[in-house]
């Protein structure tokens, strides 16, 4: 954790150097606001990146992934590589074990039948 940790610092002190952009170019608004939105995400993992761990093999490798889990999703600068998964993306179901029989209900609130 704490590898994850010194790289989502490095992460928070270069864009904390980058400075605010107040001008009319809309690029450089939308590329501010990624900026700032990236800042606030790393400073939410920063305390603790994740809460959970999965072990990934496909079938026929006996090489393990370990994929974690963690309230946003943290991206390595260097090699653009996933350190940490957000706990809303599609991997997390794995988290969720449901049955079928609760699946069918749960699916049919959310989409409003």
């Amino acid at each position: 954790m704490q590898t994850v940790i010194g790289k989502i610092e490095r992460q928070i002190d270069k864009l904390k150097r980058i400075p605010r952009y107040y001008g009319k170019d809309i690029v450089e608004q939308a590329l501010d606001d990624q900026r700032q939105t990236q800042l606030q995400n790393l400073k939410i993992a920063h305390p603790e990146p994740y809460f959970g761990r999965l072990d990934f093999q496909e079938d026929g490798t006996g090489k393990v992934i370990p994929l974690y889990i963690g309230k946003v999703g943290v991206q390595d600068e260097e090699d653009n590589q996933l350190l940490v998964i957000d706990w809303r993306a599609p991997i997390q179901v794995c988290f969720i074990p449901l049955r079928d029989k609760v699946t069918e209900p749960l699916m049919n609130r959310r989409m409003g039948k």
